[in-house]
């Protein structure tokens, strides 16, 4: 499983470089990426490309985000 920390980034960078790593899954992979803010443009657009996703709070502050590509 690939994992992105996309902490500490201004959008639209933890977006473009989610969907520029998502682009690279193969059939069945998955990938985490870890936000500080709730991806709500990200889980769209995962959406739009067919992308399964699922999206949780941490206690400790931000979100995880699981993408896995059908």
């Amino acid at each position: 499983m690939i994992t992105i920390d996309a902490r500490g980034l201004e959008p639209p960078e933890p977006l473009v470089k989610i969907l520029n790593s998502v682009e690279m899954l193969a059939s069945g992979e998955s990938l985490t990426a870890q936000t500080d803010r709730r991806p709500l443009l990200l889980l769209e657009s995962l959406v739009e490309r067919g992308y399964a996703n699922h999206c949780e709070e941490i206690p400790h502050g931000g979100y995880v985000t699981t993408i896995t590509k059908s």
